[in-house]
């Protein structure tokens, strides 16, 4: 008799597990209404305490779909374009254009950004816009650090485009005086500083040369534009610190045996001998360690940078 209970409350909590499972399956966006109704009413609510709900809000509901992002691809076009109509509007407010950039990160954190960067429009005509707006941006801001995310996708997506980006540089002879400089330009300083900082040093080291080389001949440090100026002087920096061996610092933590018994009876010479032994293996690599020629380039470079005239480009300097 209690055998048969116990049977019966098994399959019970099986069924109830099946239940919940099944409970949690989700069959459509079904709050693609609400969704539209948040996304066309930013307008009204950026710059306002309301933002934050509205992005609460339509963040609870996208959350939903993690597990089911597929259930979002029918409703993604419509999304994304209302969305970018408020950012290519030049009556869209700067908080309104991050407001919106911030939608789009919560629908493409859900999706997964190779499936989202398809969506983003990637013509012609999409390249100068995109890259004047992401120059635009301020990166120490981290408010904003969606709009840049997003800004950095849209111009990689517009990267694939099969057009020589030197046929848009047709206007600089037409701008008469003011020094501007090629899209190709622009677009390889953002790349390389944003490269040569997430980057691995074994997969840069061998780029690192031909990348300065280049550099020193677009002669960055005397462009009348301050960001790229300033882009210029972080590659600089970045190169400079793929050029050096990385160090280990001698004070690091170096993990010992799980038991406490066991680090507990570890003899006190055993320690010592092995500081001594560490200590002598980091004064060996010192000086077979030989510093490359061209950091000598990258401290020139960056010197000349603490006497620009812009706060952001000294700045960038002293930090190098």
């Amino acid at each position: 008799m209690a055998l048969s209970e116990t049977e019966s409350g098994c399959s019970g909590g099986e069924g109830e597990a099946d239940a919940i499972v099944e409970a949690s399956l989700l069959g459509s966006f079904s709050e693609s209404s609400e969704a539209r109704a948040l996304i066309s009413g930013l307008p009204e609510t950026h710059g306002d305490k309301m933002s934050e709900t509205v992005t609460e809000r339509f963040l609870v509901i996208m959350n939903r779909y993690q597990e089911q992002p597929h259930l979002l691809d029918p409703h993604l076009e419509w999304m994304v374009n209302m969305i970018l109509d408020f950012v290519r509007s030049e009556q869209s407010s700067p908080s309104l254009v991050h407001l919106s950039f911030k939608f789009l990160y919560i629908i493409c954190k859900v999706r997964g950004y190779k499936v989202f960067m398809q969506l983003f429009p990637h013509e012609v005509a999409d390249v100068q816009p995109v890259l004047d707006l992401l120059s635009r941006q301020d990166p120490t801001d981290i408010e904003t650090w969606n709009t840049r995310y997003m800004l950095l996708l849209w111009l990689s997506m517009t990267c694939l485009i099969p057009f020589d980006l030197y046929r848009l540089d047709g206007h600089l002879e037409s701008e008469g005086s003011k020094a501007s400089v090629p899209i190709m330009d622009r677009i390889l300083a953002i790349a390389k500083a944003k490269l040569f900082k997430h980057g691995k040093r074994d997969d840069l080291l061998q780029y690192a040369p031909t990348v300065l080389q280049c550099l020193e001949q677009k002669h960055l440090s005397e462009s009348s534009q301050a960001t790229l100026r300033k882009l210029g002087v972080k590659l600089i920096q970045r190169l400079g610190l793929t050029f050096l061996k990385p160090r280990l610092a001698a004070w690091r933590y170096q993990r010992g045996n799980r038991s406490l018994a066991a680090n507990l009876s570890m003899s006190q010479s055993a320690t010592t001998t092995a500081a001594v032994t560490t200590e002598m293996e980091t004064q060996e690599q010192e000086e077979d360690y030989d510093i490359p020629e061209e950091v000598e380039t990258v401290i020139e470079q960056l010197l000349g940078g603490l006497k620009d005239k812009e706060t952001i480009v000294r700045w960038s300097a002293a930090k190098g």
